[in-house]
This record gives C-alpha cells, structure tokens and sequence, in this order.
C-alpha cells in the first residue's frame, strides 16, 4: 500500500525550530503519510513570501507556520488564497485542520505521543517562545506593544535566560539591553511602561558573574574589558540603568543571587496583580 505524499513547508520568521517540533508532532498523529519537510526559516520581506508561494505551488505542498509580523502574514496568506495553497497556523487546533485537509482521522494511539501536550496551552507557548527568537537581545522592538513583558537590564543580568523561562510558561516577552555609552535606538517613552521591568544586580556580583563569564570563553583581552569587569565603572553603569528605570516608571527587580526561576516569578506576580487590578 502506497503512503500519501505530503509537501510540508515549514515557514517562520525566526529559526523555525518551533514550527519544525510542532509539524513534526502533529504529522505523527496519521498512518500511512510519507511526509517531505522544506524548512524556510526568516521569511522577513515580501520577496521571501513569493519565492515561498512560488515553491510550494510548484511541489503542490501545503505550510505550516508561525509568523509574528502581521503585515507579512497577511501578506503570505493572500498569495496562498490567490493559488489556493492551504496554510495552517502552528499556535490554532493543528491536528483537527491536518485531519480536515488530508480527509483521515487521527490515529489515537500512536506510540510514544504525547497527546496532553497538543493543547491550547502548547500552542501558547510555542508562539511565546518564537515571540522571544525573534525579539531578543534589543531586536525588533517597535513590537514592544504586542510583548506581556518587556526586560531591561545591563550585561549578565539575566535578561535573555528569563525571557526564555517566561516564554515557556506561556509568556510573549521581549528584551533590551542598557549599554553604557551606546546610543539605544528605542524611545523608551513609547514603552509600555506596566509592561517594563528593569533588572539590576549588585555591583559586586555582577563583576563577579561577568569575570566568570569572560574566564570561562578565554578571553584576556578584549576592547572595553577593563570597563566591562571594573568595580567603579559596573557601579556607575548600574546607577545609570536605575535613573532610566525610575525617570519612566518601569518596576525594578533585584536579580542578586536570584535564580532564573525565582525572577520569573516576581514578574508574573507583578504581572498578574496588575491585570487583576
């Protein structure tokens, strides 16, 4: 008996390694498919998308994805309708659309899947933790009104790590470092200021962590590293960060000798008191 050919096209605007999991969970809910994956990662301009359309079209394939930018998801999904090409968002009830476009039922007892993980809570997550792929570290930060949470935090003050763990727990979360001497193209005025959490640390263990850090990469010289690791500039460069914080109202979490999950959770009960409020 000869298997159903599938052309999935896997497209996202960041690495696409969420969508890549989800289609990959979804599909091994049916018998007798033969499954081909093509990854397109990035898809971050509209000449991207008719080169996709154009592909998938050719191949007679389908896409699964997970795409934050609005304009270019709508965008992508004209096309599709122009063609009749069928898309499926990774984050809605993925199996029931598999089902309704292939005309077969989940097979229910599939070794080894875990069902329970296939819910609206999972497809929450997957879309949180591409939110935090594709706007971490400063990056696409005109998003900022789309985040439930925006970081802000120098240097090794654990801002990507705990975006990472919000994001997971279900949370769109965006981050920007505070760079001494570094003109930040964002207008923090704009900012959601319920949203902001500044992150700050003691001078001492923040030398410490960064003076790890640099040990463990082997690095003994660097441009700036006297600055980076130096008790008096760390001091200066955290006094800094405070005075933004409290000139626009963001909320100020103390990290010190906090793990990651501890800090996670002093923001989602900040968080939580204020949608309640």
């Amino acid at each position: 008996m000869s298997k159903q050919l599938i052309n999935l096209f896997l497209v996202s605007d960041s690495s696409g390694e969420t969508v890549l999991t989800v289609g990959r969970s979804v599909l091994a809910q049916f018998e007798g498919l033969k499954v081909e994956y093509h990854m397109w990662p990035m898809i971050r301009e509209q000449r991207q998308i008719d080169n996709l359309i154009e592909a998938v079209h050719a191949k007679k394939g389908m896409i699964l994805y997970t795409i934050v930018n609005k304009q270019h998801r709508t965008y992508m999904k004209e096309r599709c309708k122009e063609l009749g090409i069928q898309y499926i968002s990774a984050i809605s009830h993925v199996i029931v659309e598999f089902s309704e476009h292939l005309g077969i039922p989940a097979a229910v007892d599939v070794p080894g899947m875990q069902h329970s993980e296939l819910d609206q809570n999972y497809f929450k997550r997957i879309d949180a933790i591409d939110f935090a792929l594709y706007h971490d570290d400063g990056r696409n930060v005109e998003d900022a009104h789309l985040a439930d949470m925006i970081l802000l935090g120098v240097s090794r003050t654990s801002k990507t790590p705990t975006t990472f763990y919000l994001a997971h727990r279900g949370y769109k979360v965006l981050n920007i470092p505070i760079i001494t001497g570094t003109q930040i193209a964002v207008d923090f005025k704009s900012l959601p200021q319920q949203k902001c959490y500044g992150l700050t640390i003691s001078a001492e263990k923040l030398m410490q962590v960064r003076t790890n850090r640099l040990s463990h990469l082997g690095v003994s010289k660097w441009q700036g590293i006297n600055e980076y690791i130096d008790h008096d500039s760390i001091k200066l460069e955290l006094q800094n960060a405070k005075r933004l914080y409290s000139q626009h109202g963001f909320t100020m979490i103390d990290v010190t000798n906090k793990a990651v999950e501890e800090i996670a959770a002093e923001i989602i009960n900040y968080h939580e008191h204020l949608k309640a409020g």
